[in-house]
Order: C-alpha cells, then structure tokens, then sequence
C-alpha cells in the first residue's frame, strides 16, 4: 500500500484516501489479532495504544497542516499526508511512528536542502511527501523503534 500512495504521489500530488483508509482497516485487523493472541489486559493495552497513536498522528499533522497554511498562506502538507501518518500510527503505535514522522521530516529536509541547492526546486515549491513518510513508516517497522533510539544515541556519542 505505502509503494502504491508514495507512486501516486509521485506522479499526480494526490493521495487516494481509499488506499489510506484500506492500510488503516489493515492494521487495525492486524492489531486486533495480535491483541486477541496475547490477551487480557496487555492485548487491550496493544489495541488501544495503537488506535490513540493513530488518533494522535492524524490530530497532530492536522495541526501542523492548518499551522503551515496560516504561517505560509498556502498548503505545506496535504490532507492525504496527514491520512497516511495515521495508518502509519495504527501500525507502529506511539513511538514508532513519532520515530516515522521524525524520519519522513529528515528525509524531506535532506532532499529538499540538496534540491534547492540544485536549482530543483524553489523555497515555496511543491513536492510529493508521501515517499518520505512511506520510508519512515516502513524503516520504522522492519528495523523496530528500538533499533532506530539505538542509533541515534550513537550519532550523539551517548
């Protein structure tokens, strides 16, 4: 799904909300089976941490897409990047996906420092996002947010 939004994003600057919505009943039918598996109040505590990390990355990039367009005066993040932080909080619940919307954040800077250096892309341009939030959610989730904690303490010599 995330191959599917970060193409379509790539191509037209829109993302399907079907295909967000498909990966959120995805991960919540995940979620659910692993938390029925593991049972009692731990599986309870697993399904609705990550259906509140879900809530909290929606409601969060919410806030930061109506920030950026009062500050900006226009859009910096689509309601379709804000969808896809979502299904991404359904699927790595708290931490992993602050650690993915930290990624998608670095990785967008990194290439879009090197694009207006380029001369690609002015200040104020456009560009799909939904590439960078794919590689967070999905860096996140087969390397585990521990992995990812480990590895930047060790960039900071801690």
């Amino acid at each position: 799904i995330l191959l599917v939004i970060t193409l379509i994003d790539i191509y037209t600057m829109n993302i399907p909300r079907n295909l967000c919505k498909l990966g959120i009943i995805l991960g919540l039918v995940f979620i659910a089976i692993t938390a029925i598996n593991m049972g009692g109040e731990l599986g309870i505590w697993l399904l609705a941490e990550h259906i509140f990390a879900g809530l909290f990355a929606y409601l969060a990039m919410k806030i930061l897409r109506k920030y950026s367009q009062i500050v900006l005066g226009q859009e910096a993040l689509g309601i379709g990047d804000t969808n896809i932080f979502a299904m991404g909080g359904i699927w790595l619940g708290y931490l992993g996906i602050t650690l993915a919307i930290a990624l998608a954040f670095i990785l967008a800077g990194i290439f879009s420092f090197g694009a207006l250096i380029y001369g690609k892309l002015k200040p104020v341009d456009a560009f799909p996002f939904a590439p960078f939030i794919s590689a967070g959610i999905l860096g996140v989730w087969l390397f585990e947010p521990n992995w990812w904690l480990i590895q930047w303490l060790h960039l900071w010599g801690l």
